[in-house]
């Protein structure tokens, strides 16, 4: 399928979704973390994208010609991992989901990479440091997924980035498409957001993306680079101030230009802003 119409058909497909799953998705209801207090339920429907996305794969490599480029069995299944352990989190806003049993979801969708054969790139020296890195940026790209739209426009801008470099991967035509299908949704004003689902889901592909693809670490991490900045000034904060360091708060660069703007501005701005942001890094490190 042309790559134009893998985008157009991801598009449609996701903006058509979104709206019949908007009453039937699990809702990140309000909980003790000081940056939902007093919020509203939001459906999540990113995880179920994700399982829709996966079931596209699978149907393609199943009917797909040899010569087809197609990531390995064990990535494919790194993936839906990483989406059920996001959408675990996510069915279970109220009741909580302990760091511990997340952490060892996200170990076992990374350790994929140890069977992915020689699908890793020159900047990935071994597969334990690709394991280190999916686990690193599975948690990177979650603890990003805090404002509106920031998320899915700072993952377009870097995927159109990587896109400048490595057109011909059907998987980064369709992860754009669904993302483009969801933004209206999700920004400027959030009727659904990504959950931990949807950021699991992309962290991995974008890690997996990143590990095949580099040819430096500054490329392994130009994907990555503004999650993982945010990630660590959080964490460090968070350390400092002796708060757990996944424990939520408003602490983000997000949150940060949302003070420093009026209202009205804030809410059309931040998300491309960050998103140019991530774009420049890309660029720059690519």
């Amino acid at each position: 399928m042309p790559r134009w119409m893998t985008l157009a058909v991801a598009t449609v497909l996701s903006f058509v979704v979104v709206r019949l799953l908007l009453h039937r998705a699990p809702r990140d209801a309000a909980t003790h973390e000081a940056h939902k207090r007093g919020q509203q339920p939001i459906p999540l429907v990113g995880g179920i994208l994700a399982v829709l996305a996966l079931g596209i794969v699978w149907i393609v490599c199943s009917f797909a010609e040899p010569s087809t480029p197609l990531w390995p069995v064990a990535i494919l299944f790194g993936v839906t991992m990483a989406t059920l352990t996001g959408v675990l989190d996510d069915t279970r806003k109220r009741s909580g989901f302990g760091w511990r049993a997340k952490l060892a979801l996200q170990c076992v969708a990374a350790s994929s990479v140890f069977f992915a054969g020689d699908s890793l790139g020159p900047a990935c020296p071994s597969a334990f440091f690709g394991f280190a890195f999916l686990v690193v940026v599975q948690n990177a790209w979650n603890l990003f997924d805090n404002a509106d739209g920031a998320v899915c426009w700072t993952a377009i801008a870097v995927l159109a980035v990587a896109a400048t470099r490595n057109a011909n991967d059907p998987a980064m035509w369709l992860v754009l498409g669904l993302l483009l299908g969801f933004v209206p949704i999700n920004w400027p004003s959030a009727k659904a957001y990504l959950g931990d689902g949807g950021s699991h889901a992309l962290a991995f592909v974008l890690g997996y993306m990143s590990l095949r693809d580099a040819s430096s670490t500054s490329a392994l991490v130009s994907l990555h680079a503004l999650p993982l900045l945010d990630m660590v000034h959080v964490v460090t904060l968070r350390l400092m101030l002796g708060i757990a360091p996944w424990r939520g708060d408003k602490r983000h660069l997000a949150h940060r230009l949302i003070r420093c703007l009026p209202a009205r501005v804030a809410k059309w701005t931040v998300a491309p802003l960050l998103a140019s942001i991530a774009a420049l890094l890309a660029t720059l490190l690519l």
